[in-house]
């Protein structure tokens, strides 16, 4: 490896230290998964805490054995008793509508802005969940759950 690469290489993996070291992380109860399983599970993979919002990589996983689908809109987070606006962290670009075919999981970068001097547990309410008849991830079905939740205990 020639010299530029090596500073180039020293450099960014510095800065890359300097930034992930400069934020609370939450160390991840294994028992924060959602009581509700058997249709769909919630989990945090884990949690920064960055003043008047939190970073957390939400785990969604389909227990069921049809695809289903919720919405944006239907995810709510929260800091104590506060709600927060819940987005994706990569400038609000994500899903809006979120589909799963049976056993399918997936994982997301999120952030929940609280505001300044909140203190609680960490929470991700899901309001509703659709059965998606068609297996299309367009067409909403009979609601099948709601309100599942995943808390973990701020430390």
């Amino acid at each position: 490896m020639n010299t530029s690469k090596l500073i180039y290489v020293s450099a960014f993996l510095f800065l890359l230290t300097l930034g992930c070291s400069s934020r609370k992380s939450i160390k991840i109860d294994s028992t924060s998964a959602a009581s509700d399983a058997p249709v769909v599970s919630l989990r945090f993979e884990w949690i920064k805490e960055k003043g008047d919002k939190y970073d957390m990589r939400l785990i969604v996983k389909n227990g069921t054995d049809k695809s289903i689908l919720f919405y944006l809109n239907e995810l709510h987070c929260f800091k104590g008793s506060v709600e927060g606006t819940l987005k994706h962290t990569f400038f609000n670009t994500g899903h809006r509508t979120f589909k799963f075919h049976p056993g399918a999981q997936e994982a997301y970068n999120m952030v929940c802005k609280v505001g300044d001097n909140v203190q609680g547990d960490y929470r991700v309410v899901l309001g509703r969940v659709l059965e998606n008849p068609t297996g299309d991830g367009k067409t909403p079905g009979k609601q099948i759950a709601e309100k599942i939740e995943v808390v973990q205990k701020s430390q």
